[in-house]
């Protein structure tokens, strides 16, 4: 078998990080410029520096992340060996092979052929295997797909990928926190429309203010109207700045966001490339790899939509994706499947496992 060696098979994992790092740090760039303005047109005290602390922040979030998995997922049974002896054979010959650690082993109950590995500090890393994948492959394709799943944990990808996402989803969260900043100002305008013995609810905290006793008018009769006045104007100029930050930011937030997905979705797909060629190396049989995605993939098509909905969360760690492109969503539904695309399509993967098993060089290009 042919392997490209040292920086040439290094290089596109480095160049995917080498972006995502770019377009991080134009963020927080982004950032900076921001605050410097606003500083140079009103306020004139406000450093830029603080701009980068979104940057920092997500780092330190994306490393404590724990990425959420669907319950269908996570309340699998344990696997023990009497129950699933031959997932624990391939287990064993595996982990003899690579010397890894076994990880807890769990098989959840879904007619979809798949598998994933959850993998956070300080826990033993867990390998969920469908039961569906168990009832489509055969003994070797079965051990092509642990093998990919080892490969992951060896490379610690779980958690890579939610220190990557923690890098550039700060950008999206940002126009919601200003939303909420925002909807608070409204809590003194409904607190006057309660002094004048008004019942309003604030945009934010409706639930608590339900709460309280009826209102009872505290401001004296004749000054009643010009209080309202004051009430009413100041909730309209607040509703109607918060919705329109809501509407033009979080758009803007988004189509802004596309480059930093789209440069996350580049590091996973060069992931998903690196655990299939790590696995074909520890099998020795690209090929077998080959024709259990091809399996694999097969089987997802067959399952029905709703039924892949509900584990669609766990896409971005499943061997093949769980979700499948809805053919009538619109163009900007479209355009963010394909930026935060974190797999290679299938087939580009079986032609890359096929021509390292050819031997030849000339593998495909890979994912843009």
């Amino acid at each position: 078998m042919r392997v490209r060696s040292g920086f040439a098979a290094a290089w596109p994992m480095i160049g995917a990080w080498l972006l995502l790092g770019a377009v991080a740090a134009g963020y927080a760039a982004l950032c900076c410029l921001a605050l410097w303005a606003v500083g140079r047109l009103w306020l004139p005290w406000l450093p830029w520096w603080p701009g980068l602390l979104p940057l920092a922040g997500s780092l330190a979030a994306g490393m404590v992340e724990r990425r959420p998995l669907p319950d269908e997922v996570t309340g699998g049974a344990e696997a023990d060996r009497a129950s699933e002896p031959r997932l624990h054979a391939v287990l064993d010959r595996l982990c003899a092979l690579s010397g890894q650690e076994r990880p807890e082993v769990r098989v959840f109950a879904s007619a979809a052929p798949n598998s994933l590995v959850s993998d956070h500090r300080g826990e033993r890393p867990v390998l969920y295997v469908s039961r569906g994948l168990l009832d489509t492959l055969d003994a070797p394709r079965l051990e092509a797909v642990v093998a990919h799943e080892l490969a992951h944990i060896a490379h610690r990808d779980s958690r890579v990928f939610s220190v990557a996402a923690g890098m550039i989803t700060w950008i999206v969260l940002v126009p919601g926190y200003l939303f909420t900043a925002l909807g608070h100002l409204d809590l003194p305008f409904a607190g006057l429309g309660r002094l004048c013995g008004r019942a309003w609810e604030p945009m934010f905290d409706s639930g608590a203010w339900k709460q309280k006793p009826p209102p009872v008018r505290r401001v004296p009769a004749p000054l009643v109207p010009a209080v309202l006045l004051v009430a009413v104007l100041g909730r309209i100029a607040v509703w109607t700045l918060t919705l329109t930050v809501a509407l033009v930011g979080m758009v803007g937030a988004i189509l802004l966001a596309l480059p930093g997905f789209a440069a996350v979705g580049r590091l996973g797909r060069r992931r998903e490339l690196a655990a299939d060629r790590a696995a074909a190396a520890l099998t020795g049989s690209p090929a077998t790899l080959a024709a259990a995605l091809s399996t694999v993939q097969g089987g997802m098509d067959a399952i029905p939509e709703t039924d892949l909905r509900a584990l669609s969360p766990a896409s971005v760690l499943a061997v093949v994706p769980f979700d499948r492109p809805d053919p009538e969503q619109g163009r900007l539904g479209r355009l963010l499947d394909w930026a935060g695309r974190t797999h290679p399509p299938t087939p580009e993967r079986i032609a890359r496992l096929e021509a390292i098993s050819r031997g030849s060089a000339g593998a495909p290009r890979g994912p843009r």
